[in-house]
């Protein structure tokens, strides 16, 4: 009996997160558009100055609300239709890019298979959202890396930014700029003092 529960709750969590996922991820293609030519053109060279050789699909969307990597088979970054200055667009896509670089994603599929089958157990529930937090964290310090003091304040508030226009919480198997209110100040503590 408590084998069947434990597999019943497995295959239920699991089956949430792919759900919500592909939900998520028709809506913002279905919605989605190529982004100008200038924005393609910082891309493209960020995509090349980091080492990309398979560059994800960028796409704009108006029904996401912070950029994000996405996409397992077919990888895409996706940004929100929201006004960005040149120095956070390139700052924000240079964090979605480090992401896919460092085979976050993956580490998110992981952590969605962990956390389904132990989907009893609140401490791996915490240490997932702990190994998000970190993901993020090391992503910000590889962007502003050597990065003078106004970048840093500049990409500060581009978060800050960006999380006033975030209304819900993305999915687990995606990566989000601005993904989690609780986490942004031991972001910006990191970002603005390095520490």
């Amino acid at each position: 009996v408590l084998s069947a529960i434990w597999l019943a709750g497995a295959a239920v969590f699991a089956l949430v997160s792919i759900i919500s996922y592909a939900r998520y991820t028709r809506r913002v293609l279905k919605t989605s558009s190529p982004a100008e030519e200038e924005t393609v053109a910082i891309y493209e060279r960020l995509c090349q100055e980091l080492g990309v050789k398979k560059a994800p699909r960028l796409l704009v969307s108006n029904t996401t609300d912070s950029p994000a990597a996405f996409g397992y088979l077919r990888r895409y970054i996706v940004l929100p239709e929201i006004p960005l200055s040149l120095n956070s667009l390139e700052l924000t896509l240079s964090h979605e890019l480090t992401h896919v670089k460092r085979g976050d994603l993956c580490i998110k599929l992981l952590s969605v298979l962990a956390r389904s089958f132990h989907w009893f157990n609140p401490l791996v529930h915490y240490a997932a959202y702990k190994c998000e937090t970190e993901c993020e964290l090391s992503c910000d310090e590889a962007v502003l890396s050597d990065r003078a003091d106004e970048i840093r304040t500049e990409y500060g508030e581009t978060l800050v930014d960006i999380l006033k226009f975030c209304r819900r919480r993305r999915g687990s198997l995606t990566t989000h700029f601005s993904p989690d209110k609780k986490a942004v100040k031991a972001r910006l503590g990191n970002i603005l003092y390095g520490t």
